[in-house]
């Protein structure tokens, strides 16, 4: 079976007598629904040549059968084969058509699927990531609330380790000015009981 690129050139071509000098793209001329229409010009218009053809077959058979109705009954049932095989081929065509377009419904469903399954695992991955955002961040005012703690409770402890050394300079001071005096007093005595 000839494809339908090379049966509309072949029409054009032989039966027609078109012959073109530049190429033509058949292929082109095929795609859709053009050959719908072009495969109903195939199968109704004739050359000339054809046609003088065809009718001098006619004209043969009637003369030959000499019966008018047999053969207008047999052109007619002929011509309906060929109108019940074209509609034939194009339901075949359609049926297939629609069993493609139903593949690829079914394909872009189960791709539908899919992505809802990623995004419905992507969600629950992000609602994890915040729940351990959340975690992290209560963790780090918990670390940072016991560190301002302890920062307040060391700050104490060397407010009081200056104030205990500050006594205890103050005592040094008190002892040394004491000692120094005790000290003085005591040459002093000295040197007025060597006198």
């Amino acid at each position: 079976m000839m494809s339908k690129s090379a049966t509309l050139q072949d029409w054009a071509e032989n039966e027609m007598g078109f012959h073109s000098k530049n190429p033509i793209n058949w292929d082109g001329l095929c795609r859709g629904s053009f050959f719908a229409h072009w495969s109903h010009l195939i199968s109704r218009v004739k050359s000339k040549k054809k046609v003088n053809k065809l009718r001098n077959n006619i004209r043969l058979q009637i003369h030959q059968k000499g019966n008018l109705a047999n053969l207008e009954r047999d052109v007619q049932m002929d011509e309906e084969q060929r109108e019940k095989e074209e509609l034939l081929q194009r339901k075949k065509a359609l049926e297939e058509e629609i069993l493609n377009k139903k593949r690829g419904i079914r394909s872009s469903r189960e791709h539908q699927i899919r992505l809802e399954g990623d995004i419905g695992t992507l969600i629950g991955t992000i609602k994890g990531y915040k729940r351990e955002y959340l975690d992290i961040l209560k963790r780090k005012a918990f670390v940072e609330k016991g560190f301002l703690k302890e920062m307040e409770e060391e700050k104490r402890r060397i407010m009081e380790f200056r104030s205990s050394l500050r006594s205890v300079q103050k005592g040094i001071l008190r002892l040394h000015s004491s000692e120094k005096q005790f000290a003085t007093e005591k040459n002093i005595i000295e040197s007025h009981g060597q006198v």
